[in-house]
């Protein structure tokens, strides 16, 4: 609907006040507002605490925000998806597991509840050994923990790493090679 360039830098308490009087100019020519998108940077992160939105680890992450301003329905708050993915990857980089709800292993019908990052290391090696590779753009970069920031926040790593060729690949390595059925919960 609208951007907002503000510059190098945004105090996010200022930014909250700036998106609740877009969302008021917009509800006055009839249209409804329903989410508001940014990237996770410090100044947006401090405008969503400003509209109630809050996460902390091992705890259930809400990002319906305030009441709008003008008529009491609720306002989404969303990273925008390379962020998302960008984000989750350098988390699963860091702490090598992703522990699933039993609701989402249930619904899934999964084997278990750990995304393990070493089913796609192991998925990694044995591709290095051949030529024709199921998953081409997965490689050793797209998994390595680097200290550079801009490695850590690639697009195309994330990319790479959150595809269906790996997530075929990995279900090759379980369907085919006999490799642990837990695999199938990462893929």
């Amino acid at each position: 609907m609208a951007y907002h360039l503000t510059g190098r830098s945004i105090d996010g308490s200022e930014l909250y006040h700036v998106v609740v009087d877009i969302i008021k100019q917009v509800s006055a020519i009839d249209l409804k507002v329903v989410a508001v998108t940014s990237d996770m940077g410090p100044s947006n992160r401090v405008m969503w605490r400003k509209a109630g939105i809050e996460s902390k680890r091992d705890s259930l992450v809400s990002c319906i925000g305030n009441h709008h301003p003008t008529t009491n329905d609720k306002v989404h708050f969303l990273a925008d998806v390379p962020h998302v993915l960008k984000n989750l990857r350098s988390g699963w980089l860091s702490h090598k597991t992703i522990v699933l709800s039993p609701l989402t292993c249930t619904a899934n019908n999964l084997p278990s509840r750990e995304v393990q990052l070493s089913h796609v290391k192991a998925f990694v090696d044995l591709q290095s050994a051949h030529d024709l590779l199921l998953a081409p753009k997965l490689s050793n970069s797209s998994i390595d923990v680097s200290s550079e920031h801009f490695d850590k926040m690639n697009v195309g790593s994330a990319m790479h790493l959150f595809s269906k060729s790996v997530s075929a690949g990995l279900k090759y390595l379980v369907e085919k090679e006999g490799y642990s059925r837990d695999m199938l919960t990462t893929a």
